[in-house]
């Protein structure tokens, strides 16, 4: 059993192992205030799949999981959500949450799984791949 610290408020978790992924959340790491209570962490972690395994229903399409509390958002609604976390970026994903389900998700999916072809290049994971001894 994995020994849970306490819960930031946010956790954002990704596909390690995707180049996009990883970009995505450099530009997340740079861009989310000092103080901000969240925790980035790769899918594929010790800690990130224990996170992930307290929802039902993420499948592995779901490249960004948002976790807030006992609450979970996949795809086009946690890019919205995770822009939401980022001060000058808040217009943007409000537009974004603004757009009705099925074509944000439409769109997120067609890019997902395409994700591998569209951006190539080595891919260095700088998530915690595992949890920190605790």
């Amino acid at each position: 059993m994995i020994a849970m610290p306490a819960q930031p408020s946010t956790i954002v978790l990704v596909d390690g192992g995707c180049a996009m992924c990883s970009r995505a959340m450099r530009f997340l790491e740079r861009r989310l205030p000092r103080d901000a209570d969240v925790e980035l962490l790769a899918l594929h972690s010790e800690r990130g799949a224990a996170c992930a395994a307290r929802f039902r229903g993420l499948t592995q399409r779901d490249a960004l999981v948002l976790i807030r509390g006992d609450r979970a958002c996949q795809g086009g609604a946690a890019v919205a959500e995770a822009l939401l976390l980022l001060p000058r970026w808040r217009l943007v994903g409000r537009a974004l949450a603004a757009v009705p389900d099925r074509p944000r998700e439409q769109v997120y999916d067609l890019v997902a799984r395409n994700r591998h072809r569209l951006f190539r290049g080595p891919v260095a994971c700088t998530l915690p791949v595992e949890s920190a001894p605790g």
